[in-house]
């Protein structure tokens, strides 16, 4: 594995990096986590993200030992310490940390945070010429307590294996009623005519950081963006469909199952989007 690793404020390589295994973040998957990305080496929207680490930590009731300062502070140096000139993949990591052989988190004496910073490979161009493939997974989505991201994501893990087992670029969760919450680690958005479907809070989402800038675009661009309960029968003569996610921005979905979405090519709308999110990006890049 490429990459640093910040434990506690101590970088280290991947090999070097340990967390005992008494931390309840190993034993209970009592962890938050936020996953951010750089363009042009910069931790982009940074703040957003450290907002919902927060909302995440208050859900579990778990005290954030660094501020928002501090983290971005770490942040940057662990980025720095990384010598490779590509662009990065940044997994922050929030845990109970050590405690007793059992699920009482008062045991723990302090939290342990980790950041870890990986190269952030391209995406495929074939992906945005062509379009990518989903799957609906047979792994419902539950939907975490307060909405909060944790280190709980077994469910996460199989609906990976079943897209991967069928060559599927991502899998499409259901809440166990048949309503569409999110992806793997997206959130999907359905286009018919000039309006734009997508699933609502309620649904069971992780409301993505990726997701309110598009939205913004799109409402920019003239879309009726809708968030609503969506069905599987929305997908019915849907025209272009496409996901968003920190590390991905917009890709385009040309097919679900074996369902062709539209005439089977990247729709005119998701191409602007995609566009139009690129722009924002170097805009927000240049206000920062």
């Amino acid at each position: 594995m490429q990459g640093v690793i910040n434990i506690n404020g101590k970088i280290c390589s991947p090999e070097e990096a340990t967390i005992p295994v008494l931390d309840h973040g190993f034993l209970y998957g009592d962890s938050v986590y936020e996953t951010l990305r750089t363009y042009r080496r910069k931790p982009f929207l940074f703040g957003k993200h450290f907002a919902r680490l927060e909302h995440s930590a208050q859900a579990l009731h778990l005290s954030l030992p660094w501020n928002h300062q501090k983290m971005l502070d770490e942040t940057r140096r662990t980025i720095e310490a990384s010598k490779d000139g590509s662009e990065l993949r940044i997994r922050i990591v929030v845990t109970r940390g050590v405690g007793e052989l059992n699920l009482d988190p008062s045991s723990c004496a302090s939290p342990n945070v980790v950041i870890m910073v990986t190269p952030l490979p391209e995406l495929p161009g074939w992906v945005f010429e062509k379009g990518a493939r989903v799957i609906i997974s047979s792994v419902h989505r539950i939907a975490q307590f307060g909405g909060a991201k944790t280190g709980n994501l077994v469910r996460q893990v199989l609906a990976f294996q079943e897209a991967q087992a069928v060559g599927a670029y991502e899998a499409i969760l259901l809440r166990p009623d048949g309503a569409i919450s999110d992806g793997i680690s997206s959130n999907i958005y359905i286009i018919k005519g000039s309006t734009l479907l997508t699933p609502s809070h309620d649904s069971g989402i992780v409301e993505g950081i990726t997701r309110s800038v598009v939205l913004q675009l799109a409402r920019r661009q003239g879309l009726n963006v809708i968030e609503r309960v969506l069905n599987r029968t929305d997908l019915d003569g849907a025209e272009e469909m496409f996901l968003t996610s920190t590390t991905r921005g917009v890709v385009p979905i040309t097919q679900v199952d074996n369902l062709t979405i539209g005439n089977g090519k990247p729709g005119l709308s998701t191409l602007r989007l995609i566009e139009a999110f690129r722009r924002e990006v170097e805009a927000l890049l240049a206000e920062d």
